[in-house]
């Protein structure tokens, strides 16, 4: 491998990372909210608050998509044209539109 791939590389490290934990991570968040509707006295993450941890998840939850968002400008030079699209298309503009089974209202 040339040091110009391997740099390109080391540099989506972070971004690629990212995204692999948003999905279960947004998953968990989803979860324990639904729980704490359910029975706010049910513990989350072995913690005696559940509202506190859920405070704090939606927090963490907007860190990682400003993570994701700040990590895809600083590699846009590398990404495909294609994966610029599916990116703007997910993240920007509709993402509601990539999923055939959802309601508008639901999204």
């Amino acid at each position: 491998m040339n040091k110009g791939l391997l740099d390109d590389i080391t540099d989506m490290i972070i971004e690629i990372n990212s995204t692999a934990v948003a999905d279960p991570f947004y998953s968990f968040v989803n979860n324990a909210e639904r729980q704490l509707f359910i029975d706010p006295t049910f513990p989350v993450a072995s913690s005696d608050d559940p509202f506190e941890v859920s405070q704090e998840n939606i927090k963490e939850m907007y860190n990682l998509d400003s993570e994701i968002h700040q990590q895809h400008s600083i590699n846009i030079k590398i990404h495909s044209t294609r994966y610029k699209d599916f990116f703007n298309d997910i993240m920007m503009l509709a993402p509601c539109s990539l999923f055939e089974d959802v309601e508008l209202a639901t999204c």
